[in-house]
Parts: structure tokens; sequence; C-alpha cells
């Protein structure tokens, strides 16, 4: 069997997780430390950083700093967007982005000078109220206080936003805000510490609102049908028109009658704070939802995908499964890049019938078929399994630096990797009010 490398498809699939993922840090402008009540400068207060907290931290950062990334994922099942953190030799950055990030917050915290840089940028449109202030650690709140009260409170890098949107970004700024805080109390989890263990006070004025309100350039998705195996059993929609409709909504999309995309919400179910989940469908008789990861080498190196297609038939849904271990990287030029190996796992099932197919590993095995694709410089592949040895392939995949997986072994791979990559797949639709199970892969047991 021969297959041509889906390589284009690698390549927007690494572009779009730049363009999704945690941003890297903003750079502030120089400037002095205001009181921002009084607008007089000021010398710092007696607090400073908690010294022991901060090489806790820078630790835990230097143990799990994801490779080509300078930030490490911070997420909160249920509460949109998402939080990062990097630390340097005498700073910690935290950042919040909204789900779409259009709009940002970020606290950049001097250790040495016990100053926090707060950075904001809230974009409505083709506009923006994007800005920058120098606070010490126990003003935070008062700035947030003051911008809300007055938004040309402090220089601004771009004022755009304020003539049209001015009210919107008073109600906005407080739910980011409190987002922020909520995403830094959970910052740490591995020390059971926040980021206000620093010694950073963030106040207590924000942090009764509702996290789940919206920013007003979030759209909430209600779903009023009642799927079973694809189809709403109340009104007879098939499950791939919601999906279509939901996606333009989310998206504030809805006048684009080509192809859609969101990604959704990141959670800790992935494999890696990198991974991310992407929801597309090209019109509404065609869905797909994507898991993308980078499993345990480098980005160049490997990647685990999950592919769930579904389409419109004359009597339902057709929906098929498809899992991707590929490795070793290599360009096939014009910027276009391809895997040497690609382990590959197809799934076909009735909708309904999927919890068949998961409820054991023996069942899983049962039911995929799995191939090792070898492609060559010309991004052409043959299932090696039909014409080479486990030996031979051993002995060219360890000439590589590569782990070899038998047929055997890479089901059990397969079977392993699946739990987590469908459950974040779920988690991941929690916007667009929908499931795997409604589109009919009842995965879940």
């Amino acid at each position: 069997m021969k297959k041509i490398a889906a390589t284009l498809m690698c390549g927007v699939m690494l572009t779009s997780f730049v363009l999704c993922g945690c941003q890297k840090p903003v750079e502030s402008s120089e400037g002095t430390v205001s009181n921002i009540q009084t607008g007089e400068t000021t010398a710092a207060t007696d607090v400073e950083v908690n010294s022991d907290n901060f090489k806790k931290i820078k630790d835990l950062y230097d143990s799990k700093k994801p490779e080509g990334s300078l930030e490490v994922c911070v997420f909160l099942d249920g509460i949109r967007g998402e939080g990062g953190y990097l630390v340097r030799e005498d700073s910690v950055y935290f950042d919040y982005s909204s789900m779409k990030g259009d709009s940002h917050i970020s606290l950049d915290i001097d250790t040495v000078t016990n100053i926090v840089s707060v950075t904001f940028d809230l974009g409505y449109g083709e506009t923006r109220y994007y800005g920058n202030a120098k606070v010490e650690l126990t003003a935070v709140e008062s700035l947030i206080d003051t911008l809300i009260d007055n938004p040309r409170a402090v220089p601004l890098f771009d004022d755009s936003a304020i003539s049209d949107y001015e009210e919107n970004l008073k109600e906005d700024l407080p739910v980011l805000y409190s987002r922020l805080i909520a995403f830094a109390e959970k910052a740490f989890p591995e020390l059971d510490i926040g980021l206000e263990d620093l010694g950073i006070d963030l106040g207590d004025k924000y942090r009764s609102l509702d996290l789940t309100q919206l920013i007003s350039s979030e759209t909430e998705v209600k779903n009023e049908h009642k799927f079973v195996n694809g189809i709403c059993s109340d009104c007879g929609m098939c499950w791939t028109e919601y999906y279509y409709d939901a996606i333009g909504k989310l998206d504030n999309d809805e006048d684009n009658t080509g192809r859609r995309l969101v990604y959704g919400q990141r959670t800790s179910t992935m494999m890696s704070t990198s991974d991310f989940v992407q929801c597309s469908a090209d019109d509404k008789e065609s869905a797909e939802v994507l898991y993308y990861g980078y499993g345990t080498k480098k980005e160049n190196e490997e990647s685990i995908s999950c592919t769930i297609r579904c389409r419109k038939t004359k009597t339902g849904v057709d929906t098929r499964i498809r899992m991707d271990y590929e490795q070793n990287f290599y360009s096939l030029g014009q910027g276009i890049i391809s895997s040497r190996y690609d382990y590959s796992l197809e799934i076909k099932a009735d909708a309904g019938d999927y919890s068949k197919v998961f409820e054991s590993k023996e069942s899983f095995k049962k039911y995929a078929k799995v191939y090792l694709y070898i492609f060559d410089d010309d991004g052409v592949g043959d299932n090696a399994w039909d014409s080479k040895k486990d030996d031979d392939l051993k002995k060219e995949f360890e000439a590589e630096g590569y782990t070899y997986l038998t047929k055997d072994e890479a089901l059990d791979f397969f079977w392993d990797q699946s739990q987590g990559m469908l459950a974040s797949m779920d988690a991941g639709m929690i916007w667009l009010d929908t499931s795997l199970a409604d589109m009919g892969v009842n995965w879940k047991k």
C-alpha cells in the first residue's frame, strides 16, 4: 500500500499552533513606578518577593519548559482562555489570554526591584486598547481600578479602541483580571502554591466575579438538540449541520460560507501543554475534530494526532477515526515538512457502536487497522510491514535514533494514548456545547 505524505496539512497544523498557543511575553516600555491613586512617583514598599518560593518556581519551570516555547501553559477546566508562565533569572512572567487570543493581561514580576510591569492589550476588531504600567507588588488591583475609572490614566501604546469601545473595555477588563487571578492561583499545582505566594497581592475586589461570564468578543453557544448517533431525535437535524453553525457562532464568523475553524479548550488530560484541539468543518455535511500533540521528544522529531471525521449520509452519519504517530521529520522543500515514519491507525464503526470499540484493548485491536509508512525523499511511502521484517526495521529505526514498534506494540501504544486524546477532544468541544457522543462516537464506558 502506497501513501503520499500529508505534508501540507502537517505544516498548517504546526503553524496554527504558533498562532493559538501560549503567548510570548510583551516587552514593556521604560518608565517610573507610580502610585496610581495619586500620580506621584514613589519608592517601592517594604514588600519583597519571597526568594524561597521564587527558587521553587524557577526549578519547576526549568524542569517543565516545553521545547520551542517560552511559556508553560496553565489550564482551568470550564474557564475560557488560558494562562502561561515563564521564569527568567530574576523575574517571573505570567500571562492570561482570552479564548480567541485577542485580549491579554500580563504581569512581569522583577525579583530584584520588587516591581510589577503590568501590560494590558484588549482587541476590538481592528482597534486595540494597549498599554503598560509599572507598580508595586501590592498595587496591581489599584491599577485595574484606575484603568476602569479612566482608561487613559497611564501612557498607552495604542488607544484606538477607546473612542468606540470605552464602555466595552470597562466591562471586559474586570472579567479578564478576575480570570487572571483564578489562573494565577493554580499556576503551580505541583508545588501547591500560586503566583501570590511570591509576595504579589492581586487584591480581593475581583475574586467574586463569575469567571464564566463573557467578554464582549466572546459568544455563548447553546445546544437545544438531542442528538442520538448523529441525528437529533426531535427535529431530525444532522449533527454536522449543528457543528458547522456552532463554529460560526463561536468564532463570530457566521457570514463565512466556506471552511470554519476554532481551537478548543486545552485541559490537563492532554499529554503536553503544547498540545491542542482543533474543531473545523468545510460545510454542513462534513466535520472534523483534531487532537495534535508533540509526544515525548522535541517538536521537530515526533508528533501524535487523532482525527475524527463525520459526514452526513442519506440515512445518518458516517464516522471514522484515524490516529498517527509520526517520527523523524524532514523537509520536502518550499517550507513543506513530512515525517519519515508514520504509524497510522484507522477505525471504522457505525455511529453508536464505538462503545464496543473502546470497551477493552482486545476489542480496540479487533476493530483497528494499523500501518507503518516509511516515506522517501519525495514524500511517497509504503506500508513497511508488507515487505520488511521486524529485525530489519528495528535496525533502521535505531540507526536514526528512534525506537521501533512492532505492529502489536503500535496497537498497544495507540490504545494507551487514545483515552487521553478522546477525553481532550470532548473537553475541547465544551464551548460548542456538544460532544463526540453527539456525533455518534460514544467512546466512554
